[in-house]
């Protein structure tokens, strides 16, 4: 009995652990796992492929075509050849876009400063009767901020910059400044802003609410010079005044009302404007008071403004052949005020009648001219109006370019020229619009939409005086 119930206990028992849950083993010892590595190859170093270079006069230069492909866009129309065909276009020009691109040529030039720059030159086709040539497209400078050269598209503050000259603009009219935000013409070639005071024929509230809208949008603006005119621009010979120091005390008090609210933006300024026997500016109380007029007003501006460099400017001072010439009086200003100001200006409202129109000047002349005074010349009031101009619509931009160039050129020649400033940037914008009513003048660089114009062109061939031979 005994052992058969020992043996039944065993059975059930083993039963029961057959049932029961796996019992957990624990090692005795750590299990160490061991990882196999397969070695990676080191990443290969990549070196980039060179940008070809070009053999231009002595320099290996990135060949612009490789490094700015996107200059060369033919299809793009704000790219700089497809811009150069539509200007010739507009005057008549037709040219092929690829022709242009195939025939283009690179010139080496000397800055002032001695910097080295490269020009990429259009050239001149023989089946069209307009010279094509000489005109630069795309430049490759020193960036004078980063030091470094890189190519771009030519525009007007650069390449006049090679020979130290500023190009400024008017900043007027709200819808201008508005279409420069498009294609950013004025930000592109301009480098100084000039803006035209008159407390004459607009009220000051307007004016001083139309300055305080154009100097908060010219702090986008990326300009070296703000130039201010008309500054003393009163009708002096209306008014009646007992003594010298009565005059000197009217006009200085005008000039503060000014300096007081904006002198810390004037860094050029003009005061007397215009003074000849043909204006009511203050020729005749200078000659009723003599020289110490004129003296004591700008003694007292220096004072003013002790940074602002001060001219004396004048209109139709820049021939000494001419019927109508206001040079003589010009010249004599400026002996009177030798010591007070630091340089001349020069108005150039180019075929303002159909007498301006029909009566040429040269580069030679006006070069003389510049030189003659002995200090610095600003090209303050540059356009060319297209009313007076003969010929078709296509004929007088061919004409406008021109005289542009002649102008610019002259400006280079003369080594003392520091300004060129436009009286305008826009066609629609033109003081011959609003203020002349002369829709057709058509003065400016740029047209209705922003895009230059032949005359734009112009001026760039002008800039390239000393650096190619002047067109015939």
């Amino acid at each position: 009995m005994k052992i058969k119930n020992i043996v039944t206990v065993l059975l059930v028992a083993f039963i029961l652990a057959s049932c029961a849950p796996a019992a957990k083993v624990v090692p005795t010892e750590t299990a160490i796992l061991t990882l196999t590595f397969t070695p990676v190859p080191p990443t290969p170093t990549i070196t980039p492929t060179p940008i070809p270079t070009i053999y231009i006069e002595g320099q290996n230069i990135p060949d612009p075509r490789f490094s700015n492909p996107e200059l060369f866009n033919l299809e793009k129309p704000s790219a700089p050849i497809p811009q150069f065909v539509h200007a010739l276009s507009s005057a008549g020009i037709e040219v092929n876009a690829q022709a242009v691109n195939d025939s283009v040529v690179y010139k080496t030039v000397k800055a002032k400063n001695s910097d080295i720059a490269i020009l990429l030159m259009t050239t001149d086709f023989p089946e069209t009767s307009y010279d094509e040539g000489n005109t630069p497209l795309l430049v490759y400078m020193k960036d004078p901020k980063a030091g470094e050269y890189a190519w771009s598209a030519t525009y007007l503050k650069d390449v006049a910059s090679l020979h130290n000259i500023l190009i400024g603009a008017v900043y007027g009219m709200s819808e201008e400044i508005e279409l420069n935000k498009k294609n950013k013409f004025f930000t592109n070639n301009f480098n100084m802003a000039t803006i035209a005071w008159s407390s004459v024929d607009v009220p000051i509230s307007l004016m001083d609410q139309n300055t305080r809208y154009r100097l908060r949008e010219l702090e986008n603006e990326n300009v070296k010079e703000i130039m201010w005119f008309h500054l003393g621009d009163e009708p002096l010979d209306n008014m009646t005044f007992a003594s010298k120091d009565e005059a000197v005390s009217y006009v200085n008090s005008e000039v503060d009302k000014i300096v007081q609210k904006y002198g810390d933006k004037i860094t050029i300024a003009n005061i007397l404007n215009e003074v000849n026997p043909f204006t009511k500016n203050g020729w005749h109380l200078w000659k009723k008071f003599g020289d110490d007029f004129f003296v004591e007003v700008y003694q007292h501006v220096r004072e003013s403004l002790p940074h602002t460099k001060i001219i004396y400017n004048e209109s139709y001072n820049y021939t000494k052949s001419h019927e109508g010439t206001l040079y003589p009086y010009s010249v004599e200003v400026v002996n009177a005020l030798k010591g007070h100001i630091d340089a001349v200006g020069m108005e150039m409202h180019m075929a303002q009648s159909q007498w301006g129109a029909d009566t040429p000047t040269s580069v030679d002349e006006m070069a003389d001219i510049m030189r003659s005074f002995g200090i610095p010349i600003y090209v303050t009031e540059l356009d060319v109006n297209q009313t007076y101009l003969s010929g078709s619509d296509q004929e007088k931009n061919i004409k406008q370019a021109e005289i542009y160039e002649m102008v610019v050129r002259s400006c280079v020649r003369s080594e003392v020229c520091e300004i060129i400033n436009f009286w305008g940037q826009a066609d629609p914008y033109s003081w011959y619009v609003f203020a002349i009513n002369e829709p057709n003048s058509k003065a400016c660089l740029f047209d209705e939409n922003g895009n230059p114009k032949l005359g734009y062109y112009g001026v760039l061939r002008g800039l390239t005086e000393g650096f190619v031979p002047p067109a015939p």
